[in-house]
């Protein structure tokens, strides 16, 4: 008889993370829910991430390390191996916001109504704030979905893949064509990831991630409609970089 296969499937991308990696290796085994598989994939780290995970004391981690492209080159070979029903990704300078969250998720999934294909909940950034993910019309606009702070149905990983031409922001796109999709959405409060403030997206140019979103963007909408928001974006950030210049709070 075959093992049954986790519920959730929590993946993490990670390359010279020693410096994080304990904070988050305890926030997993503190889980109430222990119903999950970690798979983290490596991208050939110098440091001593891979002699660190090797001994690590969580049963369900799935260690491997390659060479990759960066970290939706990494996602993408993890999901190869993920068998959890849902998936979600978590940066090695993130953990889970409380030890109860997974179980919280997972009740939550079990009482909806109908089988969601997205689960949604909060993330707080290192500065505290928290913000809600939420996938509709603004999702067009921007990416208004949190990979940390949201769960994908396994199933849609079947047809999909992480656009590698697009290395900072291409989570966006998988965002983009749920939103096109008439998919079963859970929206909860849950407060499910505390976010480090190193992350890929909080770290690299405003008008790199707008070009990479219109990129994305345009294989799934009318591409007119999509050059038109993209100049919205990049008029809005000029707006706030002048604003700042002259010391208004934008």
């Amino acid at each position: 008889m075959s093992e049954k296969p986790p519920f959730f499937s929590v993946i993490t991308a990670t390359y010279n993370s020693m410096k994080d990696l304990p904070v988050l290796v305890e926030s997993l085994r503190e889980q109430s829910c222990q119903d999950f598989e970690w798979i983290v994939q490596d991208g050939l780290s110098k440091d001593d991430t891979a002699t660190f995970l090797n001994s690590c004391d969580v049963p369900s981690l799935s260690f491997a390390s390659a060479q990759d492209s960066g970290i939706y080159d990494a996602f993408n070979t993890a999901l190869d191996r993920a068998r959890g029903r849902y998936v979600i990704f978590i940066g090695s300078d993130d953990r889970f916001a409380d030890e109860t969250v997974l179980e919280r998720l997972q009740a939550a999934i079990e009482s909806a109504s109908s089988e969601p294909a997205l689960v949604l909940g909060n993330v707080r950034t290192g500065n505290e704030d928290e913000f809600a993910s939420r996938i509709g019309r603004i999702t067009l606009v921007i990416n208004s979905v949190h990979h940390q702070g949201a769960l994908y149905a396994r199933s849609i990983f079947d047809s999909f893949r992480y656009d590698l031409s697009v290395p900072v922001i291409a989570d966006y796109e998988l965002n983009v064509l749920l939103q096109q999709k008439a998919i079963a959405v859970l929206n909860t409060s849950i407060l499910i990831s505390q976010c480090g403030a190193d992350g890929i997206s909080r770290t690299s140019n405003e008008y790199e991630l707008y070009r990479g979103m219109h990129s994305l963007r345009s294989k799934h909408v009318f591409a007119g409609l999509s050059y038109v928001l993209y100049l919205a974006g990049i008029a809005n950030v000029t707006r706030r970089r002048i604003l700042r210049g002259r010391g208004v709070d934008a």
